[in-house]
């Protein structure tokens, strides 16, 4: 389930670990930090590059990603952590995107970030907690079995809420809330979760919050380009994507821009324009017929990984982009990921803005009426609809599966989109999934928010359901050779975003106009006046009739069947009729569960490893040796 060549790792509290448990994190991790007691602190695999460690007298603190704080930043954090659950928030000035694991005198602490790029998962060994970053890893250290009610939740459609979604598909492995660090407490080796974050205030005019997001949004670059050497950007001529590369151009680094247009999209007209303003850029334009189509490596199963993700149907597109910049020389590469969540407040905000502003907020709705064609009694009806949270939660569940909502309606006021059942799913599938729905929405990650503005809570679920999006994307990149990076997912550029007042970060007339406003200066005027955002639908369709053959074999043979989650006769009916007008996304989600249970079945036992490399860190002041 997870292996030497894979990045991971798990942090153990200072007390002796089963015999068992021990042996398997040795055969199978490559690094080792240790407690100054001699036991193991930190295990795993990771490149030395990503890690860095600070040492007090007090303690020590390691920090494994991309992180620019100082080192009397990262000693700060060892005394802060000394709190132990009183423990002070652990905030660095500069950017970057990392786990923080920091040992003091009252335990361990071990925290991720707020937009969820990087997550802390957590579970119990005899009577002890153990921490990670990958929930799969702590499954393969218990034994723990797949929670077959996960499964069936993911077969629902378009996307579950991400209250649902960031659950763990194993069962015991619990997730850290994101606003919260984990604690191991150094009497007892048991864990607490305590929430050291809040959102800001979002009090900024479009105006103040476009200067701050220039200089965090730039700061966050020129990290990620510091270093020097070469590194790919992606240039999609889009809003998000393009910004980036424009900022990287200007650093240290020699950027290598990567652009795959669709076949019917305007991707490399956009970039072509955009690459014209920047002359020392490297360019890597790969044809549309030269890409890989989704599903391209629907036969060719992936290794495993932490739970079904749908972006596995564009498996060999992402493997494909990695071979291809790494060769190139590519350290790394920077990706616009996330900007459709952090640059946008959900239209929830709607509900928000007509109970403190009802003049500006009725003119909002009269805009996304017009733009969505919305009809007036369904407008009226959803805003002057007021109900508890735990109603409403009961009447989402009780239409999962129920008649098919209309293409285009007001929003929720608690951010819930209606989910479908896939026809395929049996009615035992349905059942689990309600209860798991059910169950999940009723204690979700709140985050002290105000409970009568609950748009609020939608937009960081909106950003954290990204961010999970994007760490499994990053596993699959560094899978095939190639770091990722998503600025714009950093937790200060996320805070950047949600310092800005809704209404004026979304609007129904302008086309995120904080980045627009922000990139004043940076991006030239023609190119933040783009609007358009391909689909990649074509592209969908094509390779799903060109692996037609292999998807039907894999529904005639179903492990999702065996479950009882599915009927396959029924999958196969309907993956063969599908037309070139269905939207996919119920195939993609059914096909990425049915691949990742394949994988799973798959054991790889690698050779006698060599021992691991070890690093003692002490609690006098010294220096970490390899």
């Amino acid at each position: 389930m997870f292996s030497r060549s894979d990045n991971w790792f798990v942090v153990l509290p200072d007390v002796e670990l089963p015999v068992a448990a021990a042996g398997q994190l040795h055969q199978h991790s490559t690094q080792v930090l240790r407690h100054s007691s001699g036991r193991p602190w930190v295990v795993g695999n990771w490149s030395p590059d990503d890690l860095r460690t600070e040492v007090t007298t007090e303690g020590a603190v390691a920090v494994l990603g991309l992180c620019g704080a100082t080192p009397a930043e990262l000693r700060q954090a060892v005394r802060d952590t000394n709190g132990g659950a009183r423990a002070r928030p652990i905030r660095f000035a500069g950017s970057g995107s990392c786990h923080v694991i920091v040992r003091g005198r009252s335990g361990v602490r071990v925290q991720g970030t707020v937009s969820g790029v990087r997550r802390v998962f957590s579970t119990e060994l005899a009577g002890l907690t153990l921490a990670s970053d990958r929930s799969d890893v702590l499954a393969a250290l218990t034994g723990a079995p797949i929670r077959p009610e996960v499964v069936a939740a993911k077969l629902l459609y378009p996307m579950g809420p991400t209250a649902v979604e960031r659950v763990p598909p194993w069962r015991g492995v619990d997730s850290v809330p994101e606003h919260s660090f984990l604690l191991l407490h150094a009497a007892t080796g048991k864990g607490e979760c305590v929430q050291w974050w809040r959102p800001p205030e979002p009090s900024l005019s479009l105006r103040e919050g476009a200067e701050l997001l220039r200089s965090r949004l730039t700061a966050a670059v020129e990290l990620r380009t510091r270093s020097g050497g070469t590194i790919g950007c992606d240039l999609s001529g889009g809003l998000d994507s393009t910004p980036l590369c424009f900022l990287a151009a200007d650093g240290e680094s020699r950027v290598v821009a990567f652009t795959s247009g669709g076949r019917n999209d305007d991707d490399v007209r956009w970039a072509d324009r955009a690459a014209a303003h920047m002359p020392g850029l490297v360019r890597d334009v790969v044809p549309p017929e030269d890409m890989p189509l989704p599903y391209d490596s629907v036969s060719r199963l992936p290794v495993g990984g932490e739970e079904p993700f749908v972006g596995t149907a564009n498996g060999a597109r992402i493997a494909f982009t990695a071979k291809r910049l790494a060769e190139q020389g590519c350290r790394g590469h920077i990706g616009g990921h996330g900007g459709d969540e952090v640059l946008a407040a959900p239209e929830t905000y709607l509900h928000d803005l007509l109970r403190d502003d009802p003049r500006e907020g009725v003119r909002h709705i009269r805009g996304y009426r017009a733009l969505r064609r919305w009809s007036r009694r369904e407008t009226v009806s959803a805003f002057l609809r007021r109900q508890p949270y735990e109603r409403c939660v009961e009447e989402y569940v009780a239409a999962l599966g129920g008649a098919r909502p209309a293409a285009s309606s007001p929003p929720d006021p608690w951010g819930v989109e209606v989910l479908r059942t896939p026809p395929w799913a049996t009615g035992h599938a349905l059942d689990i999934a309600r209860g798991h729905v059910r169950a999940a929405l009723s204690s979700p990650v709140r985050d002290a928010i105000d409970p009568r503005r609950p748009a609020r809570q939608a937009q960081l679920d909106l950003v954290r359901g990204s961010g999970n999006a994007v760490r499994q994307v990053q596993q699959l990149m560094a899978a095939s050779g190639l770091p990722m990076e998503a600025p714009l997912l950093d937790d200060d550029v996320v805070e950047a975003c949600l310092s800005v007042r809704p209404h004026e970060l979304t609007t129904p007339w302008r086309y995120k106009p904080l980045m627009v406003e922000a990139m004043r200066g940076v991006v030239p005027d023609d190119i933040l006046a783009r609007e358009t955002k391909a689909d990649g639908l074509p592209e969908v369709h094509a390779g799903r009739r060109r692996h037609l053959e292999e998807i039907v074999a894999l529904c005639e043979d179903s492990r999702l069947a065996s479950l009882g989650l599915v009927d396959g006769k029924r999958l196969r009916d309907h993956a063969l009729s599908m037309g070139t007008n269905a939207w996919p996304v119920a195939l993609w989600r059914t096909l990425a569960c049915e691949t990742w249970l394949r994988a799973l079945e798959r054991s790889r036992t690698p050779a006698t490893p060599p021992a691991p490399r070890t690093a003692v860190v002490p609690d006098r002041a010294e220096g970490v040796q390899p």
